[in-house]
């Protein structure tokens, strides 16, 4: 089975969900895929990459066990297998015109034999960023996809500013309603 949560989110956004994983369950995170195959795992608002994979700091050394190379001969390494012990962050990508697209926080959390506290210990964090940003994140980006996209405070403050502006890729702005399950900054 997967969980996934789909937002859009300043770069402040972003920060502030780091800063309460690493605090609250001593998340850390290396890229989705990288050159060679040395990798330091760290917090997630220090990485620029695009695509992250989030794990507890105590299964580091399952995640080392996993990192394999890429088989397309480019010499890049990624965490393979990474399902049910690592979260897959994939950050909101800007794009030219205003267009935000949308970041995804995922896990595929099927059983495997021997990790089934990492697992469990995976599942909470998810959990975690689910209700953070259910709870946190004031609107939602009106659009024709089936999952909500839940937008971060920061970047729900500079659009109602006009500091900021989210756009199809048509160029026509999205519509932003609010965030039934919203509670207030976290």
């Amino acid at each position: 089975m997967s969980r996934q949560i789909y937002f859009v989110q300043s770069r402040a956004d972003e920060v502030a969900v780091g800063h309460e994983l690493a605090e609250g369950y001593d998340v850390l995170a290396v890229p989705t895929r990288w050159r060679g195959p040395e990798v330091r795992p760290q917090l997630p608002q220090e990485l620029e990459t695009r695509g992250l994979v989030l794990f507890p700091e105590r299964h580091w050394e399952a995640v080392e066990a996993n990192i394999t190379a890429v088989t397309d001969g480019s010499g890049d390494h990624h965490v393979f297998p990474s399902a049910g012990w690592c979260i897959r962050w994939n950050r909101t990508k800007p794009a030219e015109g205003g267009v935000l697209r949308a970041g995804r926080c995922y896990l595929d959390d099927d059983e495997i034999p021997g990790a089934e506290a990492a697992i469990a210990r995976s599942r909470e964090v998810f959990a975690f960023i689910d209700t953070y940003i259910r709870w946190t994140y004031p609107g939602i980006r009106i659009a024709d996809e089936a999952s909500p996209t839940y937008i971060g405070p920061d970047l729900a403050d500079r659009l109602a500013r006009g500091r900021a502006v989210m756009n199809k890729a048509d160029g026509t702005a999205y519509g932003v309603r609010p965030n039934p399950e919203f509670r207030g900054p976290g």
